[in-house]
């Protein structure tokens, strides 16, 4: 699976989430930071949106 940062920052930013995009790397990678209250529910909820995002991208491959 090729990763975009691109895409799966657009994709995210639909789900209503912002990621930033990795710096200690040359290939494209992602960070998470959160400002604010979080509670676990607003973990879950990233995850899944993680977990679904993956399993469309694999699927296309």
């Amino acid at each position: 699976m090729h990763f975009s940062f691109d895409h799966y920052y657009w994709e995210m930013k639909k789900a209503g989430f912002v990621i930033y995009p990795g710096k200690l790397t040359a290939v494209d990678t992602f960070r998470i930071g959160n400002i604010g209250d979080i509670h676990n529910e607003d973990m879950n909820v990233l995850c899944e949106i993680i977990e679904n995002y993956m399993a469309v991208k694999n699927n296309e491959n």
